[in-house]
């Protein structure tokens, strides 16, 4: 495939967010990585849109995404002679099997490395072939496209149905069908469950230059399906979900559907949103119409155009005439697709912070050095404060449509209340661990004042003793420090044991 100049029918831009802990690479087989830099642009003929980009969001939102001082932005630069494509094939059941192919170019790839450890990567696809210039083939390649891990095993003779038989990222391909017979057999014999790869993942390996047996923890953070920005243009669809619409040849203004409660057009309009590859898979009325409410947004549906949010994607419809691209295209697939990344950036950083609240609960439960976990706590205390004042941000523009959208991005992942537990979680450990260092210490001075107290009583009677009775007696006053130093001894290890099993039973009770 050429390099294509006309618009596309779709636009697809797959994301994950993974933890990176490793150090990127400078260079890879199938070309070099570059950095990438709104503000300094390798291609000049980016610099008016990146300029755009860069003035939309708030100075806070811009420290967050495009800061070279904290983040690490890379964009892959292809060969002249690479093959950008993203290719999925899929069977589909029947008689006989279908394999369908779909073919789309690769625009970029990027990478985002941020001060946290979470990295994301965006797959920047257009879908230019003729044969799949419909709504149908867009669900399937957003739906079996997406997917980076098998969400359960089918039988070797049986068509998966959720996801691709094989997915090719510039001709490094990865057979789904193959992964489920491998990674059955990795969960059966491995003792770690955490060690099995996706099979996106070995690609995203390559691609970053890490091999299998690489040291860097690099694993998903959300789940086993890449979000999905997903903007299309169709011109039948745009003028079905207009409010009010002109029949052809006729003068009088024609009242659209309800796009809510028309079963037909919510049916259509939840596949699409919901990244369904077939019919919409939510088969109540009522709760289609809740779902669709919430998550439309339809500022602009008389000109054709709206939004659709949800928990794993962001899609726009809009209709096929060739002047969108400034003021409808280029705006999503810029500004609006940073947006998805950031509260994906926030939905993984949350995630992230919850395991780690896990593993140090855990790991004091088990009783591990209490030194390392101290580190554990103050690291994430650090983090947590970190991802307060820098991620956890709750507008990235000062534009009305952005910051609607942008709220209901982090209604939609769930990020409202995720932050809400976490904050719940940090605290409590915090506190819990302050607590118990505090009582700790409190033990320790009433070891030191139980102990001590004997030992004050023993200095005092050998003084009296030996200045009064004995004092010129040297031999008797030693024979009377030993038996008092004796009797001190035997009474202290009596009230610590005594202190000790207090102690023991206590945690007990408390456990």
């Amino acid at each position: 495939m050429g390099e294509p100049t006309a618009l596309p029918y779709s636009y697809h831009t797959f994301m994950l967010a993974f933890r990176f802990d490793g150090q990127f690479p400078s260079g890879s087989e199938h070309g070099n990585w570059k950095e990438d830099s709104l503000r300094s642009p390798s291609d000049e003929s980016e610099l008016p849109l990146n300029f755009q980009t860069y003035q939309y969001f708030t100075p806070e939102a811009r420290q967050l995404m495009f800061n070279k001082d904290t983040i690490k932005r890379f964009k892959y630069s292809f060969p002249d002679d690479a093959n950008r494509e993203y290719i999925i094939r899929k069977t589909f059941a029947g008689k006989p099997r279908r394999m369908e192919e779909y073919r789309l170019w690769i625009d970029n790839i990027r990478v985002t490395k941020f001060q946290n450890n979470i990295a994301i990567i965006q797959f920047e696809l257009e879908n230019f072939d003729a044969e799949h210039q419909n709504l149908e083939s867009v669900k399937r390649i957003n739906e079996y496209g997406r997917r980076i891990n098998m969400p359960f095993l089918v039988d070797s003779k049986v068509i998966h149905p959720l996801t691709a038989d094989s997915i090719a990222i510039m001709g490094s391909e990865v057979t789904f069908q193959k992964f489920g017979e491998e990674s059955l057999k990795q969960f059966r014999e491995s003792a770690d469950k955490q060690t099995i790869i996706p099979p996106i993942m070995r690609l995203i390996r390559e691609l970053l230059c890490l091999q299998p047996n690489e040291t860097a923890n690099i694993k998903p953070v959300i789940n086993d399906r890449m979000f999905v920005c997903c903007l299309v243009r169709d011109e039948a669809f745009s003028q079905e979900i207009k409010s009010v619409r002109y029949e052809e040849n006729a003068a009088i203004p024609v009242c659209g559907k309800d796009i809510y409660t028309d079963r037909e057009l919510a049916n259509k309009i939840y596949a699409f949103a919901y990244i369904d590859a077939e019919d919409s898979s939510c088969q109540s009325p009522e709760m289609r119409e809740a779902l669709l409410r919430r998550c439309v947004y339809s500022r602009w549906r008389d000109w054709g155009t709206f939004d659709v949010i949800t928990h794993h994607s962001l899609v726009r419809l809009t209709g096929a005439w060739d002047g969108l691209r400034d003021s409808v295209i280029n705006p999503f697939l810029t500004q609006y697709t940073v947006m998805a990344a950031g509260a994906l950036l926030q939905r993984a950083t949350a995630m992230k912070l919850s395991e780690d609240c896990a593993d140090i609960s855990s790991a004091y439960f088990n009783g591990n050095e209490t030194e390392a976990l101290n580190d554990s706590i103050l690291r994430l205390k650090r983090d947590y404060v970190y991802a307060q004042n820098n991620i956890f941000l709750n507008h990235f523009t000062a534009q009305e449509q952005g910051i609607d959208e942008f709220d209901m991005m982090r209604s939609e992942m769930y990020i409202k209340d995720s932050l809400k537990n976490l904050s719940y979680k940090v605290n409590g450990i915090y506190d819990f661990t302050t607590a118990s260092a505090e009582e700790e210490e409190t033990h320790l001075l009433n070891m030191l004042t139980y102990f001590g107290l004997p030992l004050s009583v023993m200095h005092v009677l050998l003084v009296i003793l030996s200045f009064v009775w004995f004092q010129h007696n040297e031999v008797l006053q030693w024979i009377i420090f030993g038996i008092i130093l004796i009797i001190s001894s035997v009474f202290s290890y009596i009230i610590l044991k005594c202190y000790r099993e207090q102690i023991r039973r206590k945690k007990a009770k408390n456990e």
